[in-house]
């Protein structure tokens, strides 16, 4: 066994698009990226492998709070929000079964696209971060680079009380930017485009969204 995060709970973690790491989240309001690799020695049972963890980044100070969820798919994304950081664009990879096309595919909307892996985090603090990942496969495991941040807010909400408790990433294809969906523990659902633009929110719980 390994220690993920010291003293503290785990409360989420995702595969790489590419399926060589691992992200977790923890009470301990940090994110950390590891490192699968297959080892060898010891006895394994016929037809299994053995691997081991090893820690690659370290997110802290991103968020205030515990970090309640996150995920990691390559997504289509407007190349604008790249700035400089076109290196990266097009490592992605399709390791989610996602269509590998060339960077710079135009959108519905004429704006210039382009599939990268992205890592979404979700906290107590009510604050969403996306980050800009490497593809892996390649050797290309930079630090995550927080792309933009979302805030759950909801003026109908008398508490103000807006922790985010669940996010999915939901891929669209390369002809259109990807959507976020967020939940929160006042029982609202919020749906975004990777970019800001906020599509729908509306309260369908009474309670907490788990």
């Amino acid at each position: 066994p390994i220690c993920l995060h010291r003293y503290a709970e785990v409360w989420s973690l995702a595969w790489s698009p590419d399926g060589g790491r691992i992200a977790t989240c923890s009470e301990d309001q940090s994110t950390r990226v590891w490192l699968v690799e297959p080892t060898s020695g010891g006895e394994e049972r016929k037809g299994s492998e053995r691997f081991s963890l090893s820690l690659l980044h370290a997110i802290t100070g991103e968020h205030s709070l515990a970090v309640t969820c996150l995920d990691w798919r390559t997504v289509y994304i407007p190349r604008r929000f790249l700035g400089d950081r076109d290196e990266v664009a097009g490592s992605g990879g399709g390791g989610d079964g996602m269509e590998e096309k060339a960077a710079g595919d135009v959108g519905v909307d004429g704006e210039e696209l382009c599939p990268v892996a992205v890592l979404a985090t979700s906290s107590d603090d009510k604050l969403l971060h996306l980050y800009l990942t490497g593809g892996g496969r390649d050797g290309s495991t930079h630090a995550p680079i927080r792309l933009l941040s979302l805030q759950a807010s909801q003026s109908g909400d008398p508490l103000g009380f807006e922790t985010i408790t669940y996010l999915v990433l939901v891929p669209r294809g390369p002809s259109q930017v990807a959507l976020i969906a967020f939940a929160s523990e006042a029982g609202y659902l919020y749906l975004h485009e990777v970019g800001g633009v906020r599509l729908f929110s509306q309260k369908i719980h009474r309670g907490s969204v788990e």
